[in-house]
């Protein structure tokens, strides 16, 4: 039960979440080799390097390199802009692998246990290389140790692939070695029956041999020549010379026989050469991969399989169609080529869901949009077809209620500006008593109309009062030709002077004046 809910989660989180489409790229000192699998289909492109560029497995000249890298990402991409996820296979020149024993630790101690074991038989100071493992089995006794496969390149020739792939838009997704990638093919093709296999592999720099156990790794030597080409005679004792010495090796370290030697080359006749050399000088069966290869990718043609020229590649195609989650083999890369994965990734989620949430957008404002014009249509006709049904004839009853309903509008907008003009004029007397101030008294103010300019009939002790009031009724927005009379300036018996004071009003009080002060509201 938990194995279909499992099944099932990582279903729904493959909707939600889709990979990225990951192939493999190979890299020799001679060639640049791509593989895609995709529905049982290998999908290959490849490149012939320049002399000089890869030398032993370094990048000797990076600039030609990245060169070649673009055109190869040229002749796969759909654009030039496109991110191409790979899982990079590097030479085994500067690899370094050796299986080591761990005794039983708890789960929480178990990655701590691995990385001091890969410390202790690090061949050269640990800082400078980046180490992977894997696990690759347990002993059957009580003892219950587990077999790790550690591995180990040195950073700066990792350093070197990685930024050069990352120019030419490649993101690489993991490192590996050609000997792991071959493993992997190696053990694909291989019957199942057989619990330990040794493979020879054949390319153009040199003869790769591995031993595989339960369909792992266990060991790899690989047998470099100094030119592309050797002759017959030296690569059959190279052949039979080294195959004898792999297998005194696995006689001293494992007591369960070899099963089968497995082979691959270039080509048939080199093929046929091989299995020729081996043939009666050691008690073991002999296969050739590409006889059982077709089966992996559910072919009944041999000749759909990869060439054998491209078994590197396909490896590590294999291992790119895997699922990330899954994938806990040795990789050979820092912490901040991993997070470059994750982030890039992160940016391949974020394109998925953008644009299928503006695909949805579009989709539901076309509904919506679809559907106001339907039922807009839909109430005109109704609309349309109920005045036809039922058409409207105005009675002596609906004009007496029309009138009726328009002299009372009439009359609440009377109200409406009655009250306004109340406000206006309260307002207004607020303004005056407030510029008065206590040495003027306001006697009378007459407001007369918007049109008739306003009449302050008022008092002040002196001539320097009326001065004072005067400017002070000019310096107010409210208030325009402002005009105090001097001829009907009158003394009064109490010693004071009587004064008159005409303004207009500006007709919209309330425009003008936002607000009134603190003494006009209080003003009696």
């Amino acid at each position: 039960m938990s194995a279909i809910i499992n099944i099932f989660a990582r279903r729904i989180l493959s909707f939600v979440n889709p990979e990225p489409a990951v192939g493999g790229l190979c890299v020799a000192d001679n060639f640049l080799r791509y593989a895609f699998i995709a529905g049982g289909a290998v999908k290959t492109a490849s490149l012939r390097l320049p002399p000089e560029v890869i030398e032993g497995g370094r990048v000797k000249d990076a600039a030609r390199f990245r060169l070649a890298l673009a055109e190869l990402h040229g002749k796969i991409a759909a654009s030039r802009s496109k991110k191409m996820y790979v899982v990079l296979g590097i030479p085994d020149n500067n690899i370094y692998t050796q299986v080591f024993m761990l005794p039983p630790v708890g789960d929480n101690s178990f990655r701590d246990a691995v990385e001091l074991n890969l410390q202790v038989i690090s061949p050269t100071d640990y800082s400078q290389v980046y180490a992977g493992w894997q696990r690759i089995g347990e002993e059957a006794d009580e003892t219950g140790q587990a077999e790790i496969l550690g591995a180990f390149a040195p950073r700066a020739v990792v350093d070197e692939f990685i930024s050069s792939l990352s120019e030419a838009n490649f993101v690489v997704v993991s490192v590996e070695f050609s000997s792991l990638a071959l493993s992997r093919v190696f053990e694909s093709g291989s019957d199942e029956r057989l619990r330990a296999v040794l493979a020879v592999y054949l390319a153009s720099g040199g003869l790769s041999f591995l031993i595989l156990r339960e369909g792992h790794l266990y060991f790899s030597r690989f047998v470099p020549w100094s030119s592309d080409q050797i002759k017959a005679r030296l690569l059959e004792e190279i052949v039979v010379r080294e195959v004898g010495r792999v297998i005194n090796f696995y006689g001293s370290h494992w007591s369960s026989p070899l099963g089968a030697i497995l082979y691959a080359a270039p080509n048939q006749l080199i093929g046929e050469m091989i299995r020729r050399s081996l043939d009666g000088k050691f008690s073991l069966p002999i296969f050739s991969l590409r006889d059982s290869l077709s089966s992996l990718l559910k072919k009944k043609d041999k000749n759909d399989a990869p060439n054998d020229e491209e078994l590197v590649v396909f490896g590590s195609a294999l291992r790119g169609a895997m699922a990330r989650s899954s994938d806990s083999m040795i990789n050979l890369m820092s912490v901040a080529a991993r997070q470059e994965f994750h982030r890039q990734e992160f940016l391949n989620f974020w394109r998925v869901w953008r644009t299928a949430i503006i695909t949805v957008l579009i989709f539901f404002i076309a509904i919506f949009s679809i559907a106001d014009i339907f039922v807009t249509d839909l109430e005109e006709g109704l609309r349309a077809q109920a005045e036809a049904e039922h058409p409207f004839v105005e009675t002596a009853e609906s004009r007496l209620i029309r009138a009726e309903q328009k002299r009372i509008n009439q009359f609440v907008e009377l109200v409406r500006s009655v009250r306004n003009d109340r406000r206006s004029s309260v307002r207004l007397l607020a303004i005056i008593r407030e510029h008065a101030g206590a040495e003027i008294i306001i006697d009378r103010v007459f407001i007369q109309g918007e049109d008739i300019p306003l009449v302050i009939n008022a008092r002040a002790p002196d001539e320097q009062g009326i001065i004072k009031f005067k400017e002070a009724i000019i310096n107010n927005p409210v208030f325009s030709d402002v005009d105090v009379p001097l001829s009907v300036v009158t003394r009064t018996a109490e010693g004071s002077l009587a004064f008159t004071v005409s303004a207009r009003v500006e007709p919209d009080i309330y425009r003008v004046i936002s607000a009134p002060s603190a003494d006009a509201s209080s003003t009696p």
